[in-house]
């Protein structure tokens, strides 16, 4: 048979063993050379996958995180908050929507991490160098009040 199973389905339908065994060249057994195998294949993991599970992470804010939703941090309330006020100010003085200064998975990913030099704060997923520019300080202020 000429037809390939379509890597859409991984997230919905697990990869049964008629799959590997169908001689249909792609999916099958063949998929650790393209680095797109399916749950479980070491070699082949997802490019965005739980840092916890190894999950295929689906949706941007996983992404962001590198944590699936079963393994999501609930992260230090008190901080988020803290940060989401911050930005709620800041957005007001700007006349724009707050998700434009970061968004809330930028703000958990922040808490997850909780940096505290320019250095690190670079290496937080949504904080690119204008924002680091702009916003960089008064997020650094906050993090090392709660670190």
């Amino acid at each position: 048979s000429s037809r390939v199973r379509s890597r859409f389905l991984d997230d919905l339908v697990p990869n049964v063993a008629g799959d590997a065994s169908s001689g249909a060249p792609g999916r099958g057994g063949s998929a650790r050379g393209r680095g797109t195998g399916g749950k479980g294949e070491k070699l082949g993991a997802p490019k965005h996958a739980c840092m916890v599970c190894g999950a295929r992470l689906s949706t941007p804010e996983m992404r962001i995180l590198s944590r699936c939703g079963e393994h999501a941090l609930d992260g230090d309330q008190v901080v988020v908050e803290a940060l989401r006020q911050w930005r709620l100010e800041q957005a007001k003085a700007l006349g724009a929507p707050a998700y434009t200064v970061v968004t809330d998975a930028t703000i958990r990913a922040i808490v997850q991490r909780m940096p505290t030099t320019a250095e690190e704060l670079v290496q937080v997923p949504g904080m690119g160098p204008v924002k680091i520019e702009r916003f960089g300080e008064d997020i650094l202020a906050i993090t090392r009040n709660y670190a």
